[in-house]
């Protein structure tokens, strides 16, 4: 049978490659500030343009749209690093 440095080797490769599986499949949020004058064009006609963001980047895009008049919104974006 295997050695025991090979079982050992073994162990470790299986856990190097679950370890990089799983960084791979995280989700990952940035969040950046758009100014209230733009978040029409990212939202677009019925939703269009946010909808179109999500269906080829495969994130999901989030505007809060609760803040002070004049300040920027802030624009969530989250998906997997893949």
């Amino acid at each position: 049978g295997p050695s025991e440095e090979e079982i050992e080797a073994a162990r470790l490769a299986e856990r190097r490659r679950a370890e990089e599986e799983a960084r791979e499949n995280a989700i990952v949020t940035r969040s950046i500030d758009c100014p209230q004058s733009m978040v029409g064009r990212i939202i677009g006609k019925g939703g269009e343009t946010i909808k179109g963001l999500q269906a080829q980047s495969g994130a999901h895009v989030a505007i809060d749209q609760n803040v002070v008049e004049g300040e920027p919104r802030k624009i969530n974006i989250s998906g997997a690093t893949k």
